[in-house]
């Protein structure tokens, strides 16, 4: 992936500079989105580097694809980022939002410029089911603000961890109230009218949702520039806004349809695979580690950047002549469709805390509510995790047959239909499969893969309830088996 930057170090001059290049943001950019450390090197990350980040975006963003300046990206990030301490500190398993959101961006302008076929793009397909003319930079202009923003109302979880932390005072009556109300009032939320205008299925708890808080805030700032500024009229805008309600609801029905909702479809599939540079702490112990930094700011001694290890892609890089640009092409085999595989690899620590089994769920969960029609590219995404270490056993069991044994035990109808049961033979590797869901394991390597074919899952409901239901029923069998094997698994906790 290196070599899609050139000349090498140029992403690093170009935050230094003062005066923005003229060369392509994402040619410089796009590096971030598939390396985690290229923008570090061997630097620590310091406060002007992020600084003139936000800068370089901003400029691109108001500039070359006319966002609207009041609409003011640079403040939107920058808030952001002032909520980061708190979420980190305050809400269990929390990861980066800050340099995720970022990223998100540079990977979606990544897919978005790579070729279909010998005459299409991505993009021009975009713009085609948009309804809009093929003006690259409008369908851009678009998708930097749904991707950008899409996670600003994060400000929701603040407010609502907020609220947690105040539960430390339940003795006091008023306190106490003053909870109950704050949750009353976001209870009432999902019930307002600019909720409803959003033109999303009604449910319980929309309002306490941060892509539809996130939406609101964009929906109702454009309106407002919109009164002075008679240029920018705000149902320009509407993809993104219903971009971001809709990237974080995990409900197959509606689906997402890339015929109506490319945008949205865009956003939730690099959503869900932004894995990588996402710092995180560890939730006993973060307000410690956060008051030694502010007293002794040394090299941080906590691993902070989770489980995630890398993602490989099959996207071919082409020739791009003498100018510098992004000249990449979704792979063909055959006469089908272009595939776009993506293999996402990680480390030992995704196995504490189930992060296995919320990996997989997840990932099933989100991608099932998509409807392919329209978008001529499949897509399979392949998760690889290591078995777990386990001194007391010569031959620890692997995470799917725990998987199904809690399942099983617990009777989660909920993944009935989930498991792959069908022996399958690909190559040298034996598959287990269930036509959307496979899976394999590799003692030599000590890797389990886990394949998501997300036309084929769109086509199914393999999994019927939430995430919620099957986190109670885990802990259900976790407190029933005792299951202290697998360390930090026994935590009664709600991940995010």
């Amino acid at each position: 992936m290196n070599r899609w930057l050139s000349p090498k170090g140029v992403l690093r001059r170009d935050l230094k500079n003062d005066v923005l290049s003229d060369l392509e943001l994402c040619r410089v950019m796009h590096g971030v989105a598939v390396t985690s450390h290229y923008l570090l090197g061997d630097q620590p990350l310091t406060e002007d580097v992020v600084h003139r980040l936000m800068q370089l975006i901003a400029r691109y963003g108001h500039g070359d694809l006319r966002i609207p300046r009041r609409l003011d990206l640079r403040a939107q990030l920058l808030h952001a980022a002032r909520g980061e301490p708190a979420l980190h500190t305050l809400k269990q398993f929390y990861r980066d939002h800050f340099f995720h959101a970022l990223e998100v961006c540079f990977l979606g302008h990544l897919l978005l410029e790579a070729k279909l076929d010998d005459r299409q793009r991505l993009w021009q397909l975009v713009a085609k089911f948009l309804d809009l003319p093929q003006d690259k930079n409008r369908i851009l202009r678009l998708w930097y603000v749904a991707a950008l923003l899409h996670d600003t109302g994060y400000a929701m979880d603040v407010l609502n961890s907020s609220r947690e932390f105040l539960g430390f005072f339940r003795h006091s009556k008023a306190l106490r109230r003053l909870c109950e109300r704050f949750k009353e009032a976001v209870a009432k939320l999902s019930e307002d009218r600019e909720v409803v205008r959003l033109g999303i299925a009604r449910e319980d708890r929309l309002g306490q949702d941060h892509g539809v808080v996130g939406a609101l805030h964009v929906q109702s700032l454009l309106k407002r520039i919109a009164r002075d500024d008679p240029s920018v009229d705000p149902s320009d805008y509407a993809p993104a806004v219903r971009a971001i309600a809709l990237h974080n609801l995990r409900r197959h029905d509606p689906k997402v349809k890339f015929s109506k909702e490319p945008l949205a479809f865009l956003l939730a599939i690099c959503d869900q695979l932004q894995e990588w540079r996402r710092p995180r702490l560890s939730f006993p112990t973060a307000p410690n580690f956060l008051m030694a930094q502010l007293e002794d700011p040394v090299q941080a001694s906590l691993d902070l950047e989770g489980p995630f290890k890398s993602l490989r892609t099959n996207l071919e890089v082409l020739n791009g002549g003498k100018e510098p640009k992004i000249n990449l092409r979704f792979r063909r085999s055959g006469k089908g469709n272009p595939l776009l595989c993506m293999e996402a690899e990680y480390d030992a620590p995704i196995n504490r805390n189930s992060g296995v089994f919320e990996l997989w769920l997840d990932a099933t969960l989100n991608f099932q509510r998509l409807d392919f029609e329209g978008l001529n590219l499949d897509i399979a995404v392949t998760y690889v995790t290591p078995y777990c270490d386990d001194r007391h056993r010569s031959h620890p069991p692997r995470q799917m047959d725990r998987l199904r044994n809690a399942a099983y035990e617990t009777h989660m109808t909920c993944l009935e239909d989930w498991f792959p049961n069908q022996r399958v033979k690909e190559g040298s590797d034996a598959w287990l499969t269930n036509g959307a869901v496979a899976y394999r394991y590799d003692d030599l390597a000590r890797t389990e893969h886990l394949r998501l074919d997300l036309r084929a899952l769109t086509k199914q409901v393999l999994m019927t309830g939430r995430m919620d239901t099957f986190r109670s029923r885990l802990r259900e069998w976790k407190h029933a088996n005792d299951d202290r094997d697998f360390p930090g698994d026994y935590a009664n906790v709600v991940p995010e």
